[in-house]
Protein backbone atom coordinates (compact mmCIF):
# COMPACT_ATOMS: atom_id res chain seq x y z
CA UNK A 1 0.00 0.00 0.00
CA UNK A 2 2.79 2.21 0.94
CA UNK A 3 4.06 1.58 -2.25
CA UNK A 4 1.09 2.56 -4.16
CA UNK A 5 0.71 5.72 -2.39
CA UNK A 6 4.56 6.73 -3.09
CA UNK A 7 3.86 6.31 -7.16
CA UNK A 8 0.59 8.31 -6.88
CA UNK A 9 2.64 10.80 -4.99
CA UNK A 10 5.66 10.94 -7.77
CA UNK A 11 3.05 10.46 -10.76
CA UNK A 12 0.92 13.77 -9.72
CA UNK A 13 3.63 16.17 -10.39
CA UNK A 14 4.52 14.82 -13.41
CA UNK A 15 1.46 14.51 -15.08
CA UNK A 16 0.74 18.51 -14.66
CA UNK A 17 2.78 19.54 -17.27
CA UNK A 18 1.11 16.69 -20.29
CA UNK A 19 -1.48 19.50 -21.02
CA UNK A 20 -2.70 18.30 -24.52
CA UNK A 21 -0.18 15.62 -24.90
CA UNK A 22 -1.12 12.05 -25.32
CA UNK A 23 0.91 10.29 -22.51
CA UNK A 24 0.78 6.54 -21.29
CA UNK A 25 2.22 5.28 -18.19
CA UNK A 26 3.78 1.64 -18.15
CA UNK A 27 3.77 0.10 -14.77
CA UNK A 28 5.25 -3.75 -14.27
CA UNK A 29 4.57 -6.19 -11.17
CA UNK A 30 2.89 -4.68 -7.96
CA UNK A 31 3.16 -1.22 -8.27
CA UNK A 32 -0.30 -1.56 -10.53
CA UNK A 33 -3.24 -0.70 -8.28
CA UNK A 34 -6.97 0.85 -8.53
CA UNK A 35 -5.55 4.13 -6.72
CA UNK A 36 -2.61 4.56 -8.94
CA UNK A 37 -5.26 4.07 -12.32
CA UNK A 38 -8.10 6.44 -10.74
CA UNK A 39 -4.80 9.41 -10.59
CA UNK A 40 -3.86 8.72 -14.26
CA UNK A 41 -7.68 8.95 -15.00
CA UNK A 42 -7.82 12.52 -13.69
CA UNK A 43 -5.06 13.55 -15.31
CA UNK A 44 -6.29 11.98 -18.80
CA UNK A 45 -3.41 10.22 -18.70
CA UNK A 46 -3.72 6.09 -20.28
CA UNK A 47 -2.37 3.64 -17.35
CA UNK A 48 -0.94 -0.23 -18.88
CA UNK A 49 0.17 -2.29 -16.45
CA UNK A 50 0.19 -5.90 -15.22
CA UNK A 51 -3.07 -7.14 -13.67
CA UNK A 52 -2.56 -9.15 -10.51
CA UNK A 53 -4.06 -12.99 -11.04
CA UNK A 54 -6.32 -12.46 -8.24
CA UNK A 55 -7.76 -9.19 -9.07
CA UNK A 56 -11.11 -9.05 -8.08
CA UNK A 57 -13.13 -7.99 -11.72
CA UNK A 58 -17.19 -7.24 -12.06
CA UNK A 59 -19.41 -6.35 -14.50
CA UNK A 60 -20.87 -2.77 -14.53
CA UNK A 61 -24.31 -2.71 -12.25
CA UNK A 62 -26.49 -1.35 -15.23
CA UNK A 63 -29.34 0.81 -14.55
CA UNK A 64 -30.94 0.91 -11.56
CA UNK A 65 -34.49 -0.69 -11.74
CA UNK A 66 -37.10 2.38 -10.81
CA UNK A 67 -38.61 -0.15 -8.07
CA UNK A 68 -35.23 -0.41 -5.82
CA UNK A 69 -34.91 2.36 -3.60
CA UNK A 70 -31.94 3.35 -1.73
CA UNK A 71 -28.03 3.91 -3.38
CA UNK A 72 -27.17 2.54 -6.94
CA UNK A 73 -24.91 -0.27 -6.59
CA UNK A 74 -21.50 0.68 -8.03
CA UNK A 75 -20.78 -2.94 -9.61
CA UNK A 76 -22.59 -5.50 -10.57
CA UNK A 77 -22.00 -9.57 -11.02
CA UNK A 78 -18.90 -10.89 -10.19
CA UNK A 79 -16.55 -12.22 -12.50
CA UNK A 80 -13.56 -14.89 -12.55
CA UNK A 81 -10.44 -13.56 -11.93
CA UNK A 82 -7.72 -14.03 -14.23
CA UNK A 83 -6.06 -16.30 -12.93
CA UNK A 84 -9.46 -18.67 -13.22
CA UNK A 85 -10.15 -17.32 -16.74
CA UNK A 86 -6.84 -18.47 -18.12
CA UNK A 87 -7.61 -22.10 -16.55
CA UNK A 88 -11.94 -22.17 -17.47
CA UNK A 89 -12.20 -24.31 -20.08
CA UNK A 90 -15.03 -22.19 -21.69
CA UNK A 91 -12.27 -19.09 -22.34
CA UNK A 92 -12.55 -18.49 -25.98
CA UNK A 93 -8.80 -17.93 -27.56
CA UNK A 94 -8.15 -15.74 -30.33
CA UNK A 95 -4.15 -16.94 -32.41
CA UNK A 96 -2.26 -14.48 -33.12
CA UNK A 97 1.00 -14.10 -34.57
CA UNK A 98 3.35 -11.66 -33.74
CA UNK A 99 6.94 -10.03 -35.09
CA UNK A 100 9.48 -11.36 -33.18
CA UNK A 101 13.47 -11.25 -31.97
CA UNK A 102 15.55 -12.11 -34.92
CA UNK A 103 12.94 -11.63 -37.36
CA UNK A 104 11.12 -14.37 -36.53
CA UNK A 105 7.26 -14.51 -35.79
CA UNK A 106 5.81 -15.70 -32.60
CA UNK A 107 2.62 -17.33 -31.76
CA UNK A 108 0.39 -16.13 -29.03
CA UNK A 109 -3.25 -16.81 -27.96
CA UNK A 110 -4.91 -13.64 -26.33
CA UNK A 111 -8.55 -13.32 -24.85
CA UNK A 112 -9.68 -9.72 -23.45
CA UNK A 113 -12.82 -7.63 -22.13
CA UNK A 114 -13.60 -5.43 -19.94
CA UNK A 115 -14.14 -5.21 -16.17
CA UNK A 116 -14.68 -3.17 -12.86
CA UNK A 117 -11.33 -3.73 -10.85
CA UNK A 118 -12.40 -3.17 -7.25
CA UNK A 119 -10.23 -2.92 -4.09
CA UNK A 120 -11.09 -2.49 -0.90
CA UNK A 121 -11.16 1.39 -0.12
CA UNK A 122 -11.82 2.92 -3.65
CA UNK A 123 -14.42 3.13 -6.03
CA UNK A 124 -14.13 0.20 -8.83
CA UNK A 125 -11.93 1.15 -11.79
CA UNK A 126 -12.98 0.85 -15.20
CA UNK A 127 -10.71 -1.70 -17.57
CA UNK A 128 -10.03 -2.88 -20.25
CA UNK A 129 -7.94 -6.08 -20.11
CA UNK A 130 -5.78 -8.63 -22.26
CA UNK A 131 -4.60 -12.05 -21.50
CA UNK A 132 -1.93 -13.58 -23.22
CA UNK A 133 -0.59 -17.23 -23.29
CA UNK A 134 1.61 -18.95 -25.34
CA UNK A 135 3.09 -22.59 -26.55
CA UNK A 136 5.56 -22.73 -23.63
CA UNK A 137 3.15 -22.56 -20.94
CA UNK A 138 3.36 -18.78 -19.86
CA UNK A 139 1.06 -16.06 -19.14
CA UNK A 140 0.87 -12.13 -18.82
CA UNK A 141 -2.56 -10.20 -17.40
CA UNK A 142 -2.22 -7.12 -18.89
CA UNK A 143 -4.94 -4.21 -18.69
CA UNK A 144 -5.26 0.06 -19.40
CA UNK A 145 -7.57 2.22 -17.53
CA UNK A 146 -10.62 3.48 -19.93
CA UNK A 147 -9.28 6.70 -20.39
CA UNK A 148 -11.23 7.40 -23.56
CA UNK A 149 -12.03 10.80 -24.15
CA UNK A 150 -10.46 11.89 -20.86
CA UNK A 151 -9.11 15.48 -20.87
CA UNK A 152 -6.78 17.02 -18.44
CA UNK A 153 -8.08 19.53 -16.02
CA UNK A 154 -8.95 23.27 -17.18
CA UNK A 155 -7.82 23.85 -13.65
CA UNK A 156 -4.37 23.36 -15.59
CA UNK A 157 -2.87 26.01 -17.53
CA UNK A 158 -0.38 26.88 -20.13
CA UNK A 159 2.45 26.77 -17.15
CA UNK A 160 1.32 24.85 -14.35
CA UNK A 161 4.08 25.67 -11.32
CA UNK A 162 5.49 22.93 -9.25
CA UNK A 163 7.27 24.07 -6.27
CA UNK A 164 10.10 21.77 -4.32
CA UNK A 165 10.48 22.99 -0.94
CA UNK A 166 11.36 22.67 2.56
CA UNK A 167 8.83 23.88 5.02
CA UNK A 168 6.16 22.46 2.75
CA UNK A 169 3.78 22.88 5.28
CA UNK A 170 4.42 26.26 6.00
CA UNK A 171 4.45 27.27 2.50
CA UNK A 172 1.13 25.98 1.87
CA UNK A 173 -0.41 27.71 4.99
CA UNK A 174 1.15 30.72 3.40
CA UNK A 175 -0.40 30.72 -0.06
CA UNK A 176 -4.14 30.09 1.38
CA UNK A 177 -3.63 32.83 3.53
CA UNK A 178 -1.98 35.19 0.75
CA UNK A 179 -4.20 34.31 -2.49
CA UNK A 180 -7.04 32.45 -0.46
CA UNK A 181 -5.89 29.39 -1.50
CA UNK A 182 -8.26 25.49 -1.39
CA UNK A 183 -6.50 22.90 -1.21
CA UNK A 184 -7.19 20.52 -3.31
CA UNK A 185 -4.98 17.89 -2.11
CA UNK A 186 -2.08 16.31 0.39
CA UNK A 187 -0.37 12.98 0.71
CA UNK A 188 2.06 13.39 3.92
CA UNK A 189 4.22 9.98 4.40
CA UNK A 190 4.29 8.12 7.98
CA UNK A 191 6.99 10.25 8.84
CA UNK A 192 5.02 13.43 8.40
CA UNK A 193 6.75 14.84 5.33
CA UNK A 194 4.46 16.01 2.58
CA UNK A 195 5.58 13.99 -0.06
CA UNK A 196 2.70 16.11 -2.65
CA UNK A 197 -0.03 18.33 -2.39
CA UNK A 198 -2.51 20.59 -5.11
CA UNK A 199 -3.55 24.15 -4.34
CA UNK A 200 -5.61 26.18 -6.31
CA UNK A 201 -5.73 29.85 -6.80
CA UNK A 202 -8.05 31.16 -8.96
CA UNK A 203 -8.11 29.41 -11.99
CA UNK A 204 -5.15 27.70 -11.85
CA UNK A 205 -3.16 25.00 -10.01
CA UNK A 206 -0.12 25.13 -7.95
Amino acid sequence: KARHSVCSAMYGPCLLWRRARSVSVAVYGGLVSVELGWLCLQYGVTLVGTLPINARLFDDPGPQPKSKRGKKPKKGTRQLTPKARVEASHTVWQRLSVPWYGGKEHTLDITSGQSLWHSKGHDPLPIQWVLVRDPFGNHWYIATNLATGSTPSADFRTITPFLHVRGTDRLIEWIKRAFHAEEMSRWTAPDGLIGHAALRVGDSVI
